[in-house]
């Protein structure tokens, strides 16, 4: 049997035990008074290029994370409210103003007030239109190796890569491609729904691109409206045409730009992404022309300095043209939309603009 000595022995090691965990925990909850955060994507260091730039983040924090936000260096571009969950996932599609190297921050404050500004999550990129959006390496001939403890030798030849650059263009059917940006104009080349091509050039209007051939390295043009275009598009050049490229028509010139109409925009209050449904909005359009469509264009602009952005309202049977914008990332309050459509001759209309309100209760 145990003596009381040991029995007193036993009790005073048990209670040291319980008080070296009190005064653990105690100062692991001083240590976690603020919010952790974490960027998710671009990774540090990336290069990606000239194009909107999806960023993303995580944040924890023991009382519930109530908001994260967005900093480039130190301003503020975006603030995504959350749920008050204590694990919180936000996104923030940013557009670079130009090339160069930049800092992205991410902060968060808990359902209590408290934040981690003094030392948020943050990574370095450098954003540069040099940069290939792919690379796509030709066919990779069998090697010979030596290899010795020091070095390596190749026998084959070198393997020279394809560097692909710049924004694409999907095909979303069969599509003629021409000599000139213009239906008359011959026919060079015939492109198939699904190929991917680059977008080196495009035309006053945008509606045509000058696109480089699958096939081999020659260009053509084709329409805008066959497809859809992904990257930053509007910084390509605008390619000039010559006369000599051109088949003159015998159909009498049109200077009638298309009609707009029966424009509806549903809901047109949206919440802000996290906050809410709905939070996504729907464009239809009535949109007619004498001769045909080139594209119809949505741009929409909100209170802050970063929210713009546009898009391809795409055909839905007949005369009709839809367009679906959203999740909402940018501030709260009145934001404004504006449509413009051109024909194949580009001549163009534009109407609008129109009001949506973009909310967010806390």
């Amino acid at each position: 049997m145990a003596t009381t000595r040991e029995r007193l022995t036993v009790v005073s090691l048990a209670t040291a035990g319980l008080a070296i965990f009190w005064l653990t925990s105690c100062n692991l909850l001083m240590q976690t008074q603020t919010p952790m955060t974490w960027i998710d994507q671009p990774l540090d260091g990336a290069h990606p290029p000239l194009a909107p730039l999806m960023i993303q983040a995580h944040a924890a924090d023991a009382d519930g994370i109530a908001k994260i936000e967005f900093l480039i260096f130190d301003d503020l571009i975006a603030s995504v409210s959350e749920g008050g969950a204590r694990l919180e996932e936000a996104s923030f599609i940013w557009t670079p103003p130009g090339a160069g190297a930049y800092t992205i921050n991410v902060r968060a404050i808990d359902t209590q007030g408290n934040t981690n500004v003094r030392a948020p999550a943050s990574v370095q990129i450098t954003i540069g239109d040099e940069t290939p959006s792919s690379v796509l390496p030709t066919s990779t001939p069998a090697a010979n190796l030596s290899v010795t403890p020091e070095a390596f030798t190749i026998a084959s030849p070198t393997v020279t890569p394809t560097m692909v650059s710049g924004p694409l263009f999907t095909l979303q059917q069969n599509a003629n491609c021409r000599l000139a940006p213009a239906t008359g104009s011959d026919v060079v080349d015939v492109l198939m729904e699904g190929s991917i091509v680059v977008i080196e050039g495009r035309d006053e209007q945008s509606a045509w691109f000058w696109v480089r051939k699958p096939s081999e390295n020659e260009h053509c043009w084709v329409s805008a409206s066959t497809g859809a275009a992904s990257g930053n598009w509007l910084a390509v050049p605008v390619k000039d045409t010559p006369t000599l490229f051109v088949t003159i028509s015998p159909n009498p010139a049109d200077f009638t730009p298309p009609s707009i109409s029966n424009v509806t925009i549903a809901p047109t209050n949206v919440w802000q992404k996290g906050c809410g449904t709905p939070d996504t909005i729907t464009i239809s359009a009535i949109v007619t022309d004498a001769s045909a469509i080139g594209n119809v264009i949505y741009e929409i602009r909100g209170p802050g300095p970063m929210d713009a952005g546009d898009g391809y309202l795409l055909p839905a049977g007949g005369d009709l043209y839809q367009a679906v914008i959203g999740p909402i990332a940018g501030s709260t309050g009145f934001w404004s939309i504006t449509l413009r459509a051109t024909d194949m001759t580009y001549n163009t209309a534009e109407a609008g603009p129109w009001t949506i309100q973009v909310v967010c209760i806390q």
